[in-house]
């Protein structure tokens, strides 16, 4: 399939196995074929927009290859929030490469671009609602604390609670800039000028206009946080407390961006479930290119392919052993830039070849001074 390459990935170990499961984001035969068994050899197809696709041996009928996804980066691992979204459903993938790719996109694709976008709309949901709890939690306690003019009885008390709000907010607002940026840049992406004069969104996108700097911001006080626990890291690895007192500050700052999200931020989210089905459009449509002129690439018997290399070792679909495959020629899109090798999923002694992922990342082994108080 043009802009994707497709390479094997060899499980040599349980360990490898496993974590290669709890990567794959399925509710059909995939997810079962690695329920029943835990394949030893697969393949990966790798494509434009971070998507990243597994293929197996169906669980239930021999020499079937099934095709299903594994969990996007940008996805938390799963929680009992979950069970909200929706998740995709591997499909049985034709022998013909030609029907092949026309079964991933036109089944398998929308699926996943549906799936993602609908994770993305509760996670700002959850965000909002996790610095809602946190203003909500002080404003309960916050006049107790303090005296008859608005000054706190126990300055240190004081502070201390409210650190705990800053920092229950700043977790609310660090899953939002995980996903909001995205959607909001996807939403003026496929929005039309008649979606612009609906009724039922014209009030919503004057919201979101207040969303920019505040989304900015945070982004901003993020970013300093990183380079400063980087630098902790390196030179004061053994002062925990100075990591602790930077994301206290951190927090603090965010506060009047926590502010802001928790206001508009539902509005995002409602936008973007009003615009879902343009946005899977869209993202199918990036995922695979119309022509089919390259099908090819997509072996007919996929793991066929990848059984044996001569050496014992499993062979690409392009005739590449899997140590080359996973460190060979990358295809790179404007959305995601180049796709990198993923040969790290378990311990040196325990290599995993092959994929290559962005889903890696999965696997990568007191208060301010007292002061009047403010909502």
């Amino acid at each position: 399939m043009p802009g994707w390459n497709a390479q094997p990935v060899y499980l040599p170990s349980p360990s490898a196995q496993f974590r290669l499961a709890a990567l794959v984001w399925d509710s059909g035969a995939l997810q079962e074929a690695f329920a029943r068994s835990l394949p030893q050899e697969c393949a990966a197809l790798n494509g434009p927009g971070r998507t990243a696709l597994l293929l197996a041996m169906h669980p239930a009928v021999p020499g079937r290859v099934v095709v299903g996804c594994l969990r996007p980066p940008e996805l938390d691992a799963p929680s009992a929030e979950a069970d909200e979204v929706p998740v995709p459903s591997a499909i049985d993938l034709p022998r013909d490469p030609v029907l092949a790719a026309i079964a991933i996109r036109q089944r398998l694709l929308p699926a996943r671009a549906h799936a993602l976008w609908a994770a993305r709309s509760i996670a700002l949901r959850r965000a909002v609602t996790m610095i809602e709890i946190a203003g909500d939690s002080w404003d309960a306690i916050s006049d107790s604390l303090c005296d008859q003019d608005g000054w706190p009885l126990d300055p240190e008390e004081y502070g201390s609670r409210k650190v705990v709000r800053d920092l229950d907010a700043w977790n609310g607002v660090q899953l939002y800039l995980d996903h909001g940026p995205t959607v909001l840049a996807t939403v003026r992406q496929v929005m039309t000028s008649s979606d612009q004069h609906l009724p039922e969104l014209r009030k919503e996108l004057r919201r979101l206009e207040q969303l920019d700097s505040a989304l900015d911001e945070a982004a901003q006080l993020r970013q300093r946080w990183s380079i400063v626990h980087d630098f902790l890291d390196e030179h004061a690895p053994s002062q925990p407390r100075l990591r602790l007192r930077a994301t206290e500050s951190t927090a603090a700052d965010g506060w009047d961006s926590a502010c802001t999200i928790a206001m508009v931020g539902r509005s995002l989210a409602r936008v973007a479930e009003r615009l879902a089905f343009r946005v899977e459009e869209a993202s199918t449509t990036a995922a695979l290119p119309r022509t089919l002129t390259a099908v090819q690439e997509l072996p007919g018997d996929v793991l066929g392919d990848v059984r044996d290399g001569g050496d014992g070792r499993p062979i690409g679909v392009a005739g590449q052993t899997a140590d080359h495959c996973a460190t060979a020629g990358t295809a790179s899109t404007p959305e995601a830039g180049p796709t990198r090798s993923w040969a790290a999923l378990s311990h040196a002694n325990q290599p995993v070849h092959g994929l290559a992922s962005p889903a890696a990342a999965v696997l990568g082994d007191p208060g301010a001074a007292p002061q009047r108080r403010t909502r």
